[in-house]
């Protein structure tokens, strides 16, 4: 089979938010219905959310059901970035983001889910985590998420490489310190040296890309994580003059089960908490898993990596 696999980071929502807390309301509310908005299930047994997965996840604090709605103090959401196949082949999700909107502590939280993680994934048995998305779409991909780290997940985005290219130019650029290693990456732009460099959209694609170099995906997840925090600071700051370049390149390629009014909701409690702060982690973290050499799949410790996700979003102590 004839693949081209391109990372198409997941930066849409991420740079709505930001967008809409920097002040673009009513601008940004005419094009977000430019939006490919997606309805999905909404049921805890649809998605996999459990009944006690949210008292769980914070310790021995309740916390009433509605804590997975928006309005509540922790919202997660799915972000996926998909493969471009050939031959009318499924999509896999080629990276794997739950971004957490923590108002309790002021913070977004960017939590990277390898995409070789070997998960349960209902009708299909074992298998890595990226399969999900072409088995059954973004549904059964969130309850894949859900059922597994025992999350609470209820929405998802979906981006095209094409939308992380023009948001970056719109910016102007992302400053990007590169490693002695990573100036292979983007050699052909010119760099030719470790240092800090403005990435352009394509070089920064190229930056993010690469997993056949240094840990492999495990840096790689490290590397998109660490744009999208420079591009939610980047958009925090610009000046209005922007927002009709960026919201053009914003709405052409984002994929949602967000409603617009969910999204400025989002972004509104973003600046009226003045959430500044973007922590980042991976998972399955070092001692949590082990590589399956026939398959090069990483066979997990789901229960104990359950645990670590849940501290840290929820920032509380689990039992392990």
């Amino acid at each position: 089979m004839i693949r081209k696999r391109i990372f198409k980071i997941f930066l849409i929502i991420l740079a709505v938010i930001a967008l809409t807390a920097a002040g673009g309301y009513a601008y940004i509310y005419s094009q977000l219905n430019k939006i490919n908005h997606v309805e999905i299930a909404q049921t805890d047994d649809e998605l996999g959310i459990t009944n006690d997965e949210v008292n769980v996840a914070i310790g021995e604090e309740e916390v009433p059901e509605a804590s997975a709605d928006l309005d509540s103090d922790i919202t997660n959401i799915a972000l996926f970035a998909i493969s471009t196949e050939i031959n009318n082949e499924p999509f896999s999700s080629d990276s794997i983001i739950v971004m957490s909107i923590d108002k309790r502590h002021d913070k977004i939280k960017l939590i990277s889910i390898l995409r070789d993680t070997s998960v349960n994934i209902e009708g299909y048995g074992m298998s890595k985590i990226n399969t999900a998305y072409a088995k059954g779409g973004p549904e059964l991909a969130i309850k894949t998420l859900n059922s597994n780290f025992n999350l609470n997940i209820r929405d998802y985005a979906t981006v095209q490489e094409e939308g992380f290219r023009e948001i970056i130019d719109a910016l102007g650029g992302v400053e990007i310190y590169i490693k002695e290693y990573e100036v292979a990456f983007v050699k052909e732009f010119g760099i030719m040296k470790s240092g800090t460099y403005n990435l352009s959209g394509g070089e920064a694609f190229m930056y993010c890309s690469e997993r056949n170099k240094g840990d492999g995906d495990f840096e790689r997840s490290e590397r998109q994580r660490t744009v999208l925090a420079k591009v939610f600071e980047k958009i925090k700051s610009a000046g209005i003059t922007q927002y009709p370049a960026l919201a053009s390149a914003m709405m052409k390629y984002v994929e949602t089960s967000l409603t617009v009014d969910e999204i400025l909701q989002l972004g509104t409690s973003v600046f009226l908490e003045n959430i500044n702060t973007i922590e980042q982690a991976r998972y399955p973290t070092d001692g949590y898993y082990r590589m399956e050499l026939s398959d090069y799949s990483l066979v997990t410790d789901l229960e104990g990596t359950s645990a670590l996700i849940h501290e840290f979003i929820y920032e509380e102590e689990q039992q392990r």
